[in-house]
């Protein structure tokens, strides 16, 4: 079975490695003395069984090794985390966000945006959640869910569950621009070939994610009679194209488009033989 390691992370007591195993990158977190954190590790795994996309697993990896080095700093360990109380729980995981705002979960102090500190926290909430489930650790206080119930005007009772959580921080308002269509333009003018042109004006005519038309087999998810293309989650692609959230779904090109699409196929037919999806190298 050929395997390749890398190394990834900053230079602190915990980092995270991949392993190319069957094609798919797998994540370890390891120490400084080159060992293997067992229970990370093992609830990485457990999210490629479940067929998680490579991308949210190197996401809990590099969050729970950012988690592990905060625990090192501040001399404490999970166990003891679960035995805290309500209150110093909440403090513990505010701090583990101010701790990662600040940068120090890389090596040159690198501020973070609120959105990405919430991610990470995320990640380690359902990495404990994945502890308690296995009965390796208890559930967090802070994870409980709370049964909130009152009256309305009407003198009805209403009950809602929340997260007992309120620690995360308030994200940003985005700061975004749409593109206009001169723009895409440009874009496409400056490509060098027509799999790039092409790429760029399927995205912006569909408004499909990269992952969902990289992953698009043109034998089978394009119907040419109908001149629509056909978004499919599937499990493992081998170039690691991942449709979001499992969706399904149809998108339907112009005639423009349409045709170049087609004219792209026939003009590569060649190259494509070779592969089954639609975007692919070319020679």
């Amino acid at each position: 079975m050929n395997q390749k390691e890398r190394k990834e992370g900053c230079g602190l007591k915990y980092r995270v490695v991949s392993i190319l195993k069957d094609n798919r990158p797998r994540f370890l977190i390891i120490s400084d003395i080159e060992e293997i954190e067992i229970l990370p590790s093992k609830y990485l795994k457990h999210l490629d069984q479940i067929n998680a996309s490579p991308n949210t697993v190197k996401s809990a990896a590099f969050a729970l090794s950012y988690y592990y080095n905060f625990l090192q700093e501040q001399t404490i360990g999970l166990d003891e985390i679960t035995l805290l109380s309500y209150s110093e729980q909440n403090k513990h995981f505010i701090d583990f966000l101010y701790w990662v705002k600040s940068g120090k979960h890389t090596e040159h102090n690198t501020q973070t945006s609120n959105k990405t500190c919430n991610m990470y926290l995320g990640a380690v909430f359902r990495y404990y959640q994945f502890l308690a489930l296995e009965d390796v650790l208890p559930m967090l206080k802070v994870l409980r869910v709370k049964k909130v119930s009152y009256f309305d005007s009407m003198g009805v009772n209403h009950q809602n569950a929340v997260n007992s959580f309120k620690g995360f921080f308030k994200e940003e308002e985005p700061n975004l621009e749409e593109i206009t269509s001169e723009e895409i333009q440009e874009l496409i003018n400056a490509c060098t070939n027509d799999r790039d042109r092409l790429l760029i004006a399927m995205m912006a005519e569909t408004g499909l994610r990269l992952g969902e038309i990289l992953g698009i087999h043109y034998t089978e998810d394009i119907d040419f009679e109908r001149r629509t293309v056909r978004v499919r989650y599937r499990e493992f692609n081998s170039n690691l194209a991942r449709a979001k959230n499992a969706e399904y779904r149809m998108a339907l090109l112009s005639n423009t488009t349409f045709e170049f699409l087609v004219k792209y196929i026939s003009d590569n037919r060649k190259s494509l033989m070779n592969s089954e999806y639609l975007f692919t190298k070319l020679t």
